[in-house]
């Protein structure tokens, strides 16, 4: 039962209430020294409730590690690989990255674990969110190509919505927003088909980043509300949930909704810690600075950005799964224009190895970013905000506007208008 409702979109409540019956079971027989095989089965299935349906990554993990130690004593690698794979799910989603590849090669060394379709599926499309999530998207790319075919050939529709939502996530990070259009648009033709809510929450928080990631702050918003008010019929709080929370809060920040973003984003904060879900309480601490920025006490703007660039640093996170690359630039930018804040040299870091400029057209060097001391200071790199509501104007790192006679001409200030209102699509002459 477990399986069937995680396989066919996990729904909370249901999960919750067969995972407390299996777990009252095995502690009813925790002294037994039978039924091993099926109590190593039923804790990889608790395992797979609580990771794939967001609602407890760390307990998640416990229990697909019982079940590892239970399998064991069953002389079936089978079973041990397969609740490997699912520790090793709930450590990405953790951001966990070290301990997941530790997990990883052991559950390689272990003899025959590719004998069945449905385990080599399932491990490809861990593997290939891990590098989605560790912002390695060109394996994810190459990872994901081939677990299309596996469950269109094999008939594994439950790794499906698995698979969209991944491949849509990858588009979006790699900026191809049309094609992410399409995906999006299909899962939630999955969800309308199947009447399955959880697959229209992963459709809409899919639109909302995409909306988010191109700068479209009203169609975000839209977007993210709406799957805030499918997840708001189950009250207990889920991953998914607080990183649709979190992800809704970046977008009022946008819209100057700040106290609104700054509320969502010390929930979904809070939510992070205590799950120890150490990959978005880092992106949180981040937005949180943003809004900080404008609404909070410099010594709040201090302790986000310590605290996020602390955890980056210490876990080596430069990718982020609901913080878009603009957002996390200017992040940087605070920390190197303040610093008496005493961050690290994380900031400095990304900033030379992933917003480095790239060398001339037409030239052989090949980017590789020099030390973090050789990284120019921020002043000479500033972001610029472009603000288009009433009059228009550009301001140097959110706060020195760009004056008339600062342009070069009247016409560079046009031609920069209209790269703005044409988006991605060419400008006519």
């Amino acid at each position: 039962l477990i399986e069937a409702i995680v396989f066919t979109g996990p729904d909370p409540p249901i999960c919750r209430t067969w995972v407390a019956e299996g777990e009252a079971l095995l502690a009813a027989h925790s002294e037994t020294p039978y039924y091993v095989f099926a109590r190593a089965l039923l804790w990889l299935q608790i395992g797979l409730a609580y990771i794939a349906g967001g609602l407890d990554l760390t307990r998640g993990i416990s229990a697909a590690r019982t079940a590892c130690l239970l399998a064991q004593g069953t002389n079936d690698p089978q079973l041990k690989a397969n609740a490997g794979i699912i520790a090793v799910m709930g450590l990405a989603a953790a951001g966990d990255f070290d301990q997941a590849d530790r997990d990883l090669s052991k559950i390689t060394a272990l003899p025959d674990t590719g004998a069945y379709a449905e385990y080599r599926a399932l491990r490809s499309l861990v593997n290939a969110m891990l590098a989605l999530y560790r912002g390695d998207l060109q394996s994810a790319r190459n990872r994901l190509r081939p677990i299309a075919e596996e469950i269109e050939t094999l008939g594994l529709l439950f790794l499906y919505p698995a698979y969209v939502d991944a491949n849509g996530m990858l588009q979006i990070y790699l900026g191809e927003y049309e094609t992410a259009r399409g995906t999006i648009r299909h899962l939630l033709d999955v969800a309308a088909l199947t009447a399955n809510p959880f697959y229209k929450v992963l459709s809409l928080r899919m639109s909302a980043l995409r909306h988010y990631f191109q700068g479209r702050w009203f169609d975000a918003a839209a977007a993210a509300e709406d799957a805030l008010a499918e997840l708001a019929r189950d009250s207990r709080q889920t991953l998914h949930g607080m990183r649709t929370l979190q992800l809704a809060g970046l977008i009022d920040y946008h819209l100057g909704r700040y106290e609104r973003a700054r509320d969502r984003l010390r929930a979904a904060r809070q939510y992070f810690a205590n799950t120890g879900n150490l990959l978005s309480l880092c992106e949180t601490n981040l937005s949180l600075a943003l809004v900080a920025t404008e609404q909070d006490p410099k010594n709040l703007l201090a302790r986000y950005l310590r605290e996020g660039f602390g955890l980056a640093a210490e876990h080596r996170y430069d990718h982020f799964l609901m913080l878009s690359p603009t957002d996390l630039e200017k992040c940087c930018r605070l920390a190197l224009d303040q610093p008496d804040l005493a961050v690290g040299a994380w900031p400095e870091r990304l900033l030379a190895t992933k917003f480095s400029t790239p060398p001339a057209c037409g030239t052989n060097a090949e980017v590789v970013p020099g030390p973090v001391a050789a990284a120019p200071p921020a002043q000479e790199q500033p972001f610029l905000e472009i603000r288009t509501l009433g009059a228009f104007r550009v301001l140097r790192n959110g706060r020195a506007p760009i004056e008339d006679h600062q342009w070069g001409g009247r016409r560079t200030k046009l031609l920069l208008k209209a790269i703005v209102v044409h988006a991605i699509n060419d400008i006519p002459k």
